[in-house]
């Protein structure tokens, strides 16, 4: 049963003629002092409504100035959990195709899909 719903979700959910689309992700799993890992796999990014202003929300954000405001941006990737294998943990960097460097809040995975939840902090 478990392994009919990872299928059905790959062939459904992450087919790249229906929701997904093809990415190119380099991941620091071991940091940012050593090289990246380059992966191209098929995702689906949940971006609706997660820019939130954090302003004095946030734990350990400095407040660097009466007329500048700090945001969080919010997204979430999902992806099959054999295509990101070991799965990025939390706190680690990864950029995407765009340059931006996104830093992963959280990680969890249900059907054979991987849910990463990422941030990236603009001022």
């Amino acid at each position: 049963m478990k392994s009919q719903i990872r299928e059905d979700a790959k062939k459904v959910f992450l087919s790249v003629d229906d929701f997904a689309k093809i990415a190119h992700i380099r991941y620091w799993r071991y940091g940012r002092g050593k090289p990246p890992e380059d992966l191209r796999v098929p995702i689906v990014i949940n971006n609706e409504g997660n820019m939130d202003n954090v302003w004095n929300q946030v734990k350990n954000i400095q407040r660097v100035g009466r007329d500048q405001i700090l945001y969080q941006v919010e997204i979430v990737l999902f992806c099959a959990r054999e295509d990101f294998d070991p799965p990025p943990k939390k706190g680690r960097t990864l950029q995407m195709e765009d340059d931006t460097i996104w830093e992963v809040l959280g990680v969890d995975i249900q059907g054979g899909i991987l849910k990463v939840e990422l941030r990236q902090l603009e001022e």
